[in-house]
């Protein structure tokens, strides 16, 4: 995340104010069309594909594969069919009212769902490693080093909002490239045979996509709605302000996304195992490195913040300081909950993390867009940090309840 952190920085400086607001609407809104419809491939990848290279079911795999990718073409035509109609709809907005904009938004949400999938098949064949790598540091720099590359021959002096549309676009595409890539080279999983899967299989697939689909969108209007609905009531210069507070914020829950990595598939793999003391430890573990190296970023965020929003992003970003305070309150219990969500997802469970993040979202999509409206930048941030206390607590009732594990560092 440190490494988003700092593309985020060299984009504001790069685009200026406004045109970095645009292009953060689009990232938020790619975002939101590839989750929404292909958000559930990943945590269905992740579940079953480690699962299945655990047991050697390389026919299982496979077919999970082809399941995926079928899945994959469905939802580029749903994509684009609700982009082409909102883009009618909103015409008078002023994103909306970009073409150029609106026409990348289509490609570029299709490539965000490709990637979502790419990201689940690579970790699901064993490259926990190289899906961090591509995730948190090859895209964020590439994207940044290619913005001022091609600004720079190009001649536009940064200010296009279209050249960083079309660059994100680009390290898309390579990233999945080389995801795919190597996940086949080690598995040789488009070789397999998939012929031999029972129907079973393929059922309890489909039954498990809509949980998991509604946990996504879920999850999406608690990380992303901020942003979008931000922009819908401010002009771009404030949802750029904003969109600089919530990314630091985010960073506080660097520890989440470290552990997600590394103990997703194990969350899986022990509770199929019915290996229950191994599992609480490794969810005491991962909470525990969540919460201090989050209270440890927090801290420093808020003795030197002020200097480092104005070093970094600029002068006119101090006014991000504010809602970094209140979004970090709501990002720290993030942290001292740990994978919560993942533990949830891996297990079965998933209907307790819909629970709270249907509870978290209705908050969200009632109490904040009025919020949003009336105060702006800041009502936007308060409502954000009180949905992350409703989702997180919830979410550890829930999960205590249904699997009698607890979520937390102590």
């Amino acid at each position: 995340m440190g490494f988003t952190t700092l593309s985020v920085a060299l984009l504001t400086r790069f685009l200026g104010l406004e045109q970095a607001g645009l292009y953060f609407f689009f990232v938020s809104l790619s975002l939101v069309f590839g989750n929404v419809t292909c958000g559930a491939l990943q945590s269905l990848n992740i579940r079953f594909g480690s699962i299945y290279r655990n047991e050697e079911r390389f026919e299982a795999r496979a077919a999970l594969t082809i399941f995926s990718l079928r899945w994959l073409l469905l939802a580029t035509v749903v994509i684009c069919v609700v982009i082409v109609s909102a883009r009618s709809i909103f015409s008078a907005h002023g994103f909306w009212s970009r073409d150029d904009l609106v026409w990348l938004l289509a490609v570029s949400a299709c490539l965000t769902g490709a990637s979502i999938f790419a990201m689940g098949f690579a970790r699901a064949s064993g490259l926990i490693v190289a899906a961090q790598t591509v995730e948190y540091i090859v895209r964020p720099i590439g994207i940044s080093a290619g913005i001022a590359a091609l600004g720079w021959i190009g001649g536009w002096g940064g200010q296009n909002a279209r050249l960083a549309a079309l660059t994100y676009i680009g390290i898309q595409v390579l990233s999945i490239a080389w995801l795919i890539f190597s996940s086949n080279k080690k598995t040789n999983q488009f070789k397999r045979s998939a012929a031999m899967v029972d129907a079973s299989e393929r059922k309890l697939w489909w039954s498990t996509m809509p949980s998991l689909t509604l946990t996504v969108i879920l999850g999406l209007v608690h990380n992303q709605a901020d942003v979008v609905i931000l922009g819908s009531f401010v002009n771009p210069a404030d949802v750029a302000i904003y969109k600089i507070a919530a990314q630091c914020a985010a960073l506080i829950t660097t520890g989440v996304a470290l552990v997600n990595f590394i103990y997703g598939p194990q969350i899986a793999i022990f509770y199929n195992q019915n290996k229950i003391e191994a599992l609480r430890y490794v969810i005491k573990t991962s909470a525990r490195i969540s919460f201090f190296l989050g209270l440890l970023i927090a801290g420093v965020f808020v003795l030197f913040g002020q200097w480092a929003l104005e070093t970094f992003f600029g002068k006119n970003f101090s006014a991000s300081f504010i809602p970094f305070i209140i979004l970090g309150v709501g990002r720290l219990l993030d942290a001292y909950f740990g994978p919560s969500t993942n533990i949830a997802t891996m297990t079965g469970h998933q209907k307790y993390a819909v629970f709270g993040m249907a509870t978290a979202a209705g908050f969200n999509l009632t109490v904040g867009i009025w919020l949003s409206y009336q105060y702006g930048i800041y009502g936007t941030a308060f409502a954000t940090a009180i949905s992350c206390v409703i989702w997180n607590i919830l979410l550890a009732w829930g999960i205590h309840r249904g699997t009698g594990l607890r979520c937390g560092p102590f």
